[in-house]
């Protein structure tokens, strides 16, 4: 009869609302939202009561509560739960981030990952030198990735207060388990870098991100064309009213037909030349074609470019070099002389000899 009892209620539909999903030990996981007023329901309890991370934090509960929404839907869509996601993700200057415990944990769960190592080696000074992830995916060989200190010091990064001069060998250690993540399990991670990371590239001045001001709606609204004043003279003799005077119509203007420019030929991918034309398009990709970055100046844009291409292996270099070239080009022209395009330079030679 309980039998019959249970089958009867598995056979029954999902009631709307929240659901509690169990584990198959019975062990209670989590309220999940099935819609987005449920979403907005939770996101106000949480908001009200104050136990939202502090960077979803507001003084105006409308605005907090627009805030834990979003991340709760960010969460969802790599599986997971409402106050896991907030706990999970960090927000750093409006871009949602993994912190590298999430990371790992979502890899762990996904049951892809076969064995991760991580090590860090010190110098005869009890510094870290350099932090290794080595992490194999079912199905894949092992992928090796390394952050050095040799590395940090290029970035800036062991000068900086807070964590890097505190714990820099944790530090190093999330740049590689980053790497090796990222590169290893982008269906997982869906496009979220760590925290760690976004947060140091951020706190630059020269490479943080700042969008140009909405457009106006009267940026895009014509002026209005004044009218032509015509000054006329008109002599009035005594008790006799004055003649209009007759304006004559001028003669068309004929528009000089314009002729075409002939086209620049186009000149092989590799080399960088002062004099190719074109639109600034400032935006960095990663080898791996995704979207890291827009920036209105030339300087900033390369400053960011040299970041990326500093972190990658040798045998990236050629796919990041398809997905940047172009733009390379039309920043080279924007630039003054000086170390930044001479850095560009180099790393133009590198790309192209696959160094």
């Amino acid at each position: 009869m309980a039998e019959e009892q249970k089958k009867a209620e598995k056979a029954q539909p999902p009631k709307a609302g929240m659901q509690v999903t169990e584990r198959k030990d019975n062990m209670i996981r989590a309220l999940v939202p099935s819609s987005e007023n449920e979403v907005s329901k939770l996101a106000q309890v949480i908001a009200i009561s104050g136990m939202a991370p502090k960077s979803y934090q507001d003084n105006d509960i409308a605005l907090a509560r627009a805030k834990i929404s979003v991340g709760i839907i960010a969460g969802m869509e790599i599986g997971l739960a409402p106050m896991q996601a907030l706990q999970s993700i960090a927000v750093v200057n409006g871009n949602p981030s993994l912190w590298g415990d999430a990371a790992l944990a979502l890899v762990m769960s996904s049951g892809l990952l076969e064995d991760i190592d991580e090590t860090c080696e010190f110098n005869h000074k009890g510094e870290p030198e350099i932090a290794t992830c080595t992490v194999k995916r079912k199905g894949f060989s092992e992928k090796v990735r390394t952050f050095g200190r040799a590395q940090a010091a290029k970035a800036g990064l062991l000068s900086k207060s807070g964590p890097w001069t505190q714990y820099p060998d944790r530090m190093m250690q999330m740049r590689a388990r980053s790497k090796a993540l990222r590169d290893v399990f982008p269906d997982i991670l869906k496009g979220f870098r760590f925290a760690e990371e976004v947060r140091d590239i951020e706190d630059d001045p020269d490479l943080s991100i700042t969008p140009p001001p909405p457009p106006k709606r009267e940026d895009y609204m014509a002026a209005p064309a004044e009218p032509e004043v015509v000054d006329v003279d008109v002599e009035e003799e005594a008790g006799e009213p004055a003649e209009e005077p007759v304006q004559e119509e001028a003669p068309p203007k004929k528009e000089p037909k314009q002729e075409k420019a002939p086209e620049p030929e186009p000149e092989p991918a590799g080399d960088l030349d002062e004099d190719d034309g074109g639109s600034p398009l400032f935006v960095t990709f990663d080898h791996d074609g995704s979207q890291m970055a827009e920036y209105s100046i030339a300087s900033d844009y390369a400053k960011g470019l040299l970041s990326l291409f500093n972190e990658l292996e040798p045998a990236q270099y050629a796919a990041f070099r398809e997905a940047n070239m172009e733009t390379v080009k039309i920043a080279f022209k924007e630039l003054p002389d000086g170390d930044t395009k001479a850095d560009l330079k180099d790393m133009a030679r590198k790309w192209r000899e696959g160094q």
